[in-house]
């Protein structure tokens, strides 16, 4: 984690990390590219989907920071790494502090996960998400489908924490995740 001499003190008197709520990451699109790509696969599968399942997740993939509030704390798996130096530290006023992954993934409702930047990659994540949903959502009994549209809902709301443009490939970001 990059930060500078003020971020380390905070770090180490709190015994804390802060994150940032999802939607108010510092780039917009951090939030909107996940949703986006999604929206665009619900609707290329929306016959094979049904119309009631469709019609649910096109609306409710919106609602996902409402729904799914979360806070994100970001790293990156580099501690040596240019870009993030220039982004995080003033002259002489930068350090890289190592989180041991172990330690992180036995904290409760902390999840760790690295970052997909290749579109395929992402597309494939999605559409095998959506075909257990479908799958799942087909099997239910009418009074059991809303239960299983909020599950699928939720993996979806947890895939879309890990989406990024390729763009950003060279930060190679991992991200801390909080529930909230």
């Amino acid at each position: 984690h990059y930060t500078n001499a003020s971020g380390v003190h905070g770090i180490l008197t709190s015994k804390s990390l802060w994150a940032t709520r999802f939607e108010f990451l510092n780039d917009r699109s951090e939030y909107i590219y996940g949703q986006l790509l999604l929206r665009d696969l619900l609707q290329q599968r929306t016959d094979e989907a049904g119309a009631e399942l469709s019609r649910v997740w096109k609306s409710g993939y919106e609602e996902f920071p409402k729904r799914f509030p979360h806070y994100i704390a970001s790293t990156c798996r580099d501690g040596d790494s240019v870009g993030q130096w220039r982004g995080y530290a003033n002259l002489h006023d930068g350090y890289a502090i190592a989180f041991s992954l172990k330690k992180l993934m036995e904290k409760p409702n902390l999840t760790v996960c690295p970052i997909l930047y290749s579109r395929a990659d992402q597309i494939a994540v999605l559409n095998e998400i959506l075909d257990v949903a479908i799958k799942e959502h087909e099997a239910s009994e009418t009074s059991q489908r809303s239960t299983s549209i909020a599950g699928a809902l939720s993996v979806f709301s947890g895939a879309l924490r890990s989406l990024k443009d390729s763009f950003f490939s060279s930060e190679e970001e991992w991200r801390i995740v909080a529930d909230d």
